[in-house]
């Protein structure tokens, strides 16, 4: 997989709104209108008809007649004519084709690194993106969580404690809490393979307490076949503003019991009461509370790992029935029973995906819903947090403070104060979420405008991803709402695989960027010599662009008016070709400086552009062949006529296909019986017409080890047949490929070389040289 080789966007500075105002002017003024094109033929037109007028009725003096004004309006029509062919010429219409295939090349190799891209607009898109927004577990994490520590009756444990270190009724406790209180979805299977690891099936977190019970020696199954779902009374599922979850189970003497886990510094607040090391539940006060924090929670999120709160409430029957509607009531006065930390390890590839996306020019943020302690821990293993620099880490709530004004609204001048130098973002709600990802999108600090790409895997992150330019959505953890607001999902749920569908979005535009190279180039050519031929006749790479089509334009102009090569004249100035002649030299001349031209449009950047040329497949040789002996095409110089000489032609054999007697009938049979032939057996077996043509004209033979098109066994039976027919004061047997060179084994002069190219535009009839098109875009026709 290659590097993302793109230079960092600038990152302009704050400034103040006149100086943003002048910038946005600015870009205005420099965004490019394309009207290049239609001005260059509005000119054309102009020029034509002002030369038509003054030439028709100034010089030569002739006055307006009314007979005359159709054929004035015929000439007119022509100018018209004239101007949209310029227009069309200066128009790159294999832009679209160009764009189109680029796409979906590049969404094809995205689908195999685990980006299935449901919107095709989003490949390019995440090309040029400057800032990912990243949910922490599944993405940069393994999301396969485990229990490492344990706070249970007044013991801060570092590893997992054995089940005789806890009081029986704790223990028992705790076992009922986690396995009641937990979707029954949830459970653990045995490895597929031996030796592997347990499976957890559904929400990790609770897969991870689940753990814990099977260390303990305990089994959670039992537990919920004794209370199956139906008998739970209420539940309060987990949900991003309360932050834990709650179920509730009827006692038999007609009270009730409420189990709860969460987060912990939520739930330890609603609690007031704690089990100690006799497992008896005594008073737990606020400031017992905030030692708690500072001794046991805090340092476990310092080491990157997730506490969770596990606790109870009893509702005795004396006190009837609560009102379960009201949450503040209910959850609250609870008893804590043991607070866990909870490990979910970085992915060992995210630091260095990271690294490349800050080469890149990409700003990575984490945005979650853990502990700020947990995210700045993880945020620095991954290479977020950089030593000395300084960058932010906010929780939700301050988020908001520092955002909003006294009558709750987000003001954007605030949070642009806020969002760049932002890094972290925790406790956060998916409203946090959405505010962050519309204020940098919005924001107009900078010269460029953020081009925000987002992560989500939960039902509420749908608008953050349908905010951003680029949602991305977990394809195993994430709902169907989120994948359905996404525009790219993610297979695996893996941050490098973002960093792969920046690496494809900047494929298409390097693809892009290198056809325009070629296509400019090309359109430049034929717009000046379109426009010239009519009137006169009488920032990417602009450099590179317009030195081609000069090196072009002089090539070009010199075919059209110094043609002295291509007569036998010995004046510098010869006399000029027929029209057919002369215009199919020019022609192919044009066409074969585009194509030789596709090998400097290769790169964009790097000068090497020959570098890998050899392996294409147009340029690859078979196995065997006696012209590749280091495995490369010898172009120009390989002997490609067919290994085998033609057989002898019958006397009065097959039709004449250089006088055009071929009917339909024989016509289709010929393509239906031509052999099926692999490419290098298709460039021996190629034309002998050319050579027909031009030893009739010059009485030589052709040039040897000339790359030419050579004609299958049947079009040398009927090629030869037809030189056999011809009145010609000079015959040629084709019987073997070995008269294809002349008397002294070299080749013709150069002035005869270039006739055998121009006379392949010419065919025979009655012993005439007439001209006709060939088959001419075949052969290599090099101009230098």
């Amino acid at each position: 997989m290659g590097k993302l080789k793109f230079s960092s966007p600038r990152q302009g500075s704050l400034g103040s709104s006149p100086e943003r105002e002048a910038l946005v002017e600015e870009k205005k003024k420099r965004r490019p209108n394309g009207e290049e094109g239609l001005i260059m033929s509005a000119v054309t037109v102009i020029i034509l008809i002002l030369y038509f007028v003054i030439d028709t009725f100034g010089i030569q003096g002739r006055a307006w007649v009314a007979e005359c004004t159709p054929i004035y309006i015929q000439y007119f029509v022509k100018f018209f004519i004239i101007g949209v062919t310029v227009l069309v010429v200066a128009v790159p219409e294999g832009l679209p084709l160009a764009v189109t295939i680029s796409l979906a090349y590049s969404v094809k190799k995205m689908m195999k690194d685990n980006n299935l891209v449901r919107h095709l607009d989003a490949c390019e898109t995440m090309g040029n993106a400057t800032a990912i927004c990243s949910d922490k577990t599944g993405t940069l994490t393994m999301n396969r969580m485990t229990v490492v520590q344990a706070y249970i009756g007044d013991t801060h444990y570092k590893t997992v404690p054995e089940p005789d270190a806890i009081k029986p009724e704790t223990l028992e406790m705790m076992v009922n809490s986690i396995s009641i209180n937990s979707a029954y979805t949830t459970k653990i299977l045995p490895p597929e393979k031996e030796g592997g690891l347990p499976r957890h099936v559904g929400n990790k977190t609770e897969c991870a307490l689940l753990g814990l019970v099977l260390d303990l020696k305990r089994d959670y199954q039992p537990i919920r076949d004794e209370i199956p779902e139906e008998k739970l009374y209420k539940v309060y599922t987990f949900n991003s503003s309360r932050k834990s979850m709650s179920t509730v189970l009827k006692n038999a003497d007609g009270g009730f019991r409420m189990y709860s886990k969460g987060a912990s510094e939520i739930v330890l607040r609603k609690c007031s009461r704690i089990l100690d090391a006799q497992g008896q539940p005594r008073v737990f006060k606020p400031k017992d509370r905030d030692e708690m924090v500072r001794k046991v929670i805090e340092p476990m999120a310092c080491d990157g790992l997730r506490t969770i709160c596990v606790a109870y409430r009893e509702f005795p029957a004396e006190a009837g029935e609560p009102d379960w509607d009201s949450e503040n009531d209910i959850l609250n006065e609870l008893t804590c029973i043991a607070v866990v930390g909870i490990e979910d390890p970085v992915r060992p590839e995210v630091p260095e995906a990271i690294s490349k996306c800050q080469r890149a020019g990409i700003t990575v943020r984490m945005v979650t819903g853990d502990n700020i302690n947990t995210a700045r821990a993880i945020a620095t293993k991954c290479g977020i947090l950089l030593p000395g620099e300084d960058f932010l880490c906010l929780e939700g709530k301050e988020f908001n403070q520092q955002i909003r004004n006294d009558k709750g609204e987000v003001e954007q001048e605030r949070l642009d104060k806020v969002w760049p130098k932002l890094r972290v973002l925790a406790r956060s709600s998916p409203t946090d979420k959405h505010t962050l990802v519309k204020g940098i999108i919005d924001s107009t600090v900078g010269e460029t405008r953020q081009v925000v790409a987002v992560t989500g895997d939960g039902t509420n992150d749908g608008p953050a991803l349908k905010k951003a330019d680029v949602g991305f959505a977990m394809g195993i953890a994430g709902t169907d709402v989120a994948k359905e607001a996404s525009d790219i999902i993610l297979t695996d749920d893996n941050f490098t695989s973002i960093v792969k569908a920046v690496m494809w979005g900047r494929n298409v535009y390097d693809s892009i960027s290198k056809f325009l190279q070629f296509q400019l180039t090309v359109n430049v050519v034929a717009v000046i010599v379109a426009f010239t031929g009519a009137c006169i006749t009488q920032d990417h790479d602009e450099e590179r662009i317009l030195g081609h089509a000069v090196y072009q334009l002089v090539i070009i102009f010199t075919y059209i008016t110094w043609v002295g090569a291509f007569s036998t004249s010995t004046a510098v100035i010869a006399p000029p070709l027929p029209p057919s002649r002369h215009y199919t030299i020019v022609f192919n001349v044009l066409r074969h400086d585009a194509a030789l031209h596709e090998i400097s449009a290769r790169e964009i950047t790097e000068r090497k552009r020959v570098r890998g040329i050899w392996g294409t497949h147009l340029l690859q040789c078979r196995a065997g062949d006696a012209a590749c002996s280091d495995g490369r095409a010898a172009v120009g110089t390989a002997d490609l006529s067919h290994p085998n000489p033609p057989p002898e032609v019958p006397e009065g054999g097959g039709p004449d296909i250089l006088k055009g007697r071929s009917t339909r009938r024989e016509l289709a049979r010929r393509r239906r019986d031509r052999p099926r032939r692999d490419g290098a057996e298709e460039a021996r077996s190629s034309g002998s017409e050319m050579d027909v043509v031009y030893t009739f004209q010059t009485g030589q033979a052709a040039v040897p080890g000339a790359l030419r098109r050579q004609p299958s066994v049947v079009s040398q039976h009927n090629d030869a047949t037809a030189a056999k027919t011809l009145s010609s004061p000079t015959h040629v047997g084709l019987s073997s490929s070995s008269s294809l060179t002349n008397s002294a084994g070299a080749p013709p002069p150069a002035a005869a070389a270039a006739s055998s190219s121009t006379a392949g535009s010419e065919s025979v009839t009655g012993g005439q040289l007439t001209p006709r098109f060939t088959r001419l875009d075949s052969v290599f026709f090099f101009s230098v």
